[in-house]
């Protein structure tokens, strides 16, 4: 299969998106979890609030573990896609960039891996 700098571009801009989408639902649930200790359950209200508060929770740490798995997904395949091309377009800029973003991807792929791993 011949591999062209668009396909790279594409993968690459699929990878870069999706790391950015876990980064920001990661921030998103660390000020969830603050927002929800520090909520009050004195009456009937506070407690349905809370329990609900907790529903958004769950549904939020739903979504970081669908996108690491989509994270891992496009991690593979554009290391695939990188390898194939290596020998097709050299480093062309496509190519370097594409090796970047693989990178920071298996950063981010250690780094929910431990917190897998601790929680």
């Amino acid at each position: 299969m011949t591999v062209g700098p668009k396909d790279l571009r594409i993968k690459t801009g699929v990878l870069k998106r999706t790391l950015k989408d876990y980064t920001f639902y990661v921030k998103e649930l660390e000020n969830l979890r603050t927002k929800h200790a520090a909520m009050p359950q004195n009456t009937e209200e506070e407690k349905y609030r809370f329990k609900k508060h907790q529903d958004v929770l769950d549904e939020s740490q739903d979504m970081i573990t669908q996108t690491e798995a989509r994270i891992l997904k496009a991690l593979r395949e554009l290391e695939a896609l990188v390898g194939e091309s290596e020998g097709q377009l050299g480093e062309v800029e496509e190519v370097v960039d594409a090796k970047r973003v693989v990178s920071e991807a298996r950063e981010t792929e250690a780094a929910f891996q431990q917190v897998s791993a601790a929680a």
